[in-house]
């Protein structure tokens, strides 16, 4: 359901095929192992890798470090990246307020939120 929504709303501002696939692919790496960016790269070619990479964070790292590397690099992201990055941020933060996790308290809803809102204000 988010990959599609992510996609969609991409697909409305956005009428570029590579930039609807990386947001259909946005999550792939993070989230479907052994999936990586060479994998990607075969069945995709290297545009639509290059904005998935520019997406994908890497797990490696603590997750304060990812949340930190998100906000240094959104000024960084082409067009199509920054675009694919504000539609994911967008129904994360709808979900919070709709159907939050129950384990997350109201405090880390709200940094979740003032989080995504400095991203996006760092993108071009």
């Amino acid at each position: 359901m988010h990959l599609e929504e992510v996609s969609s709303l991409v697909a409305k501002w956005d009428k570029s095929e590579e930039a609807i696939a990386a947001a259909w692919l946005h999550d792939v790496v993070e989230d479907c192992h052994p999936t990586n960016l060479t994998f990607i790269a075969e069945l995709f070619g290297n545009r639509i890798t290059g904005f998935v990479s520019k997406l994908t964070d890497d797990k490696s790292l603590p997750k304060q470090r990812r949340k930190e590397l998100q906000l240094e690099n959104a000024c960084k992201k082409s067009p199509e990246a920054a675009l694919v990055k504000l539609t994911d941020k967008s129904p994360n933060v709808g979900t919070l307020a709709k159907s939050p996790p129950a384990n997350w308290s109201l405090e880390r809803r709200l940094n979740y939120i003032e989080w995504a809102i400095a991203v996006i204000n760092e993108l071009p």
